[in-house]
């Protein structure tokens, strides 16, 4: 049975069929707004990381109160040397550097460099012509462009394109003034020239940023061993406020000033050939650790620190047979111990009796440690002398180690140790 439709529901059916897809892209795109809007309304990292405001001015930018101005270098030394970019990597203040590097085509560089040297030695000949003296602003680039292109021609050299620019940050807008100025006359003293970029302070930003992206543009040709020799090979810097001088790092020409006692081992140790200095540098070491309020002990078994003593007016203490200087292990004034504090002076009085008996078993250990608590309980006036121990351990039959002990008591060290 074939039914008959009237021509408007057969227009109104086809006119849907056609626009149907339509109404579901529109439903598609309104459904995938309605999920952006949700997204853009939750907290990212973009919006973590983002700057709060940002204000742009002819020559610096100011984010988040800090302000900002970026520098390109639009000229180099005529020669290259290996340290030529060390005022700008060691600049001592808050800087950025971003390096831009593009390798030229050589069949796109060739033409355009035989190009250059016709037009040089034109100008050169037509000088020579008319009796002018050529000078070096025409001999050297042409010179450097014909050594250039022979290298290029026989794989040598490749050209690039290189851009440096340099961001200075500061606190203030005087500060940024002041750093900028230094920076370009550190850069002029090495014949680099700097210009700030002017109403560019935008896409210099960009340009600085980690990202490869070189909006400023701002380029200049380098053959491949002058932009290999702008590699910023950093060295660190060890400088501290409340150290002392100790030398010339002479990877950058940076100070070494050092605080060992801010380290967790301040201990160190010289070495050298023989009249390198070894001594000069440690007299020289305590001169600054004696400016700088520092306690300083020397055992000084050659003599070599009596005049440096003197002129420093310290004490010198020599110890010998027949010195007026001598040691008592037992006094409690030199040792900075208390009366109370006498069982670790007790340990402190075995290590050096260990050490003048050359070793110590454990029961004269033991008789060492009773022996010393007893004559200092014994000794309520005075300070207790070597010979006290030495009597009170042969009271307790320590014959043996009495008769390590006798040089210091009755023998050639006795004036030394037992006074």
């Amino acid at each position: 049975m074939i039914k008959k439709l009237r021509v408007p529901t057969v227009i109104k059916r086809i006119s849907d069929a056609i626009s149907a897809p339509k109404r579901r892209r529109d439903r598609q795109r309104e459904e995938q707004q309605e999920e952006l809007n949700i997204t853009f309304g939750e907290q990212d990292a973009l919006d973590i990381l983002s700057y709060a405001g940002l204000e742009e001015n002819i020559d610096y930018l100011c984010i988040d109160g800090v302000y900002m101005r970026t520098l390109f270098i639009s000229g180099y030394p005529f020669v290259a040397s290996s340290d030529w970019m060390d005022s700008l990597i060691h600049f001592n203040h808050d800087i950025d550097i971003s390096y831009h590097l593009h390798e030229v085509d050589a069949r796109a560089a060739l033409p355009k460099l035989n190009r250059k040297i016709t037009e040089l030695e034109s100008t050169r000949r037509a000088m020579m012509r008319e009796g002018r003296i050529v000078g070096s602003e025409i001999t050297d680039p042409l010179e450097s462009a014909i050594d250039l292109r022979d290298k290029i021609q026989r794989g040598q050299e490749k050209l690039f394109q290189m851009a440096i620019y340099i961001c200075i940050r500061s606190e203030n807008k005087e500060e940024l003034d002041k750093t900028t100025k230094l920076l370009e006359a550190n850069l002029s003293a090495r014949l680099f020239y700097s210009k700030v970029a002017r109403y560019q302070q935008l896409e210099a930003l960009q340009s600085i940023l980690p990202r490869g992206e070189d909006q400023l543009a701002q380029k200049r040709n380098l053959d491949s061993s002058s932009a290999a020799l702008t590699f910023p090979f950093m060295s660190s810097e060890l400088v501290q406020e409340s150290g002392i001088l100790y030398g010339v790092n002479k990877s950058n020409n940076s100070l070494v000033i050092l605080d060992r006692f801010s380290l967790h081992n301040a201990n160190s140790i010289t070495f050298a050939q023989s009249g390198a200095g070894k001594s000069y540098t440690t007299k020289v070491e305590i001169l600054r650790q004696l400016m700088q309020g520092t306690r300083v002990i020397v055992i000084d078994p050659e003599r070599e620190y009596k005049r440096l003593t003197e002129s420093v007016k310290g004490t010198y203490i020599k110890l010998s047979a027949k010195s007026k200087q001598k040691i008592n292990p037992f006094d409690l004034a030199t040792t900075v111990h208390e009366i109370s504090d006498l069982s670790e002076h007790t340990q402190d009085l075995m290590d050096v009796i260990g050490l003048m008996a050359e070793s110590l078993t454990t029961r004269e250990k033991a008789a060492i440690d009773k022996a010393v608590l007893k004559i200092y309980k014994k000794s309520k006036t005075k300070q207790p002398l070597l010979e006290d121990l030495y009597a009170e351990l042969r009271k307790l039959g320590q014959l043996k180690l009495c008769e390590k002990l006798e040089k210091y008591i009755s023998g050639s060290l006795a004036d030394v140790f037992n006074a």
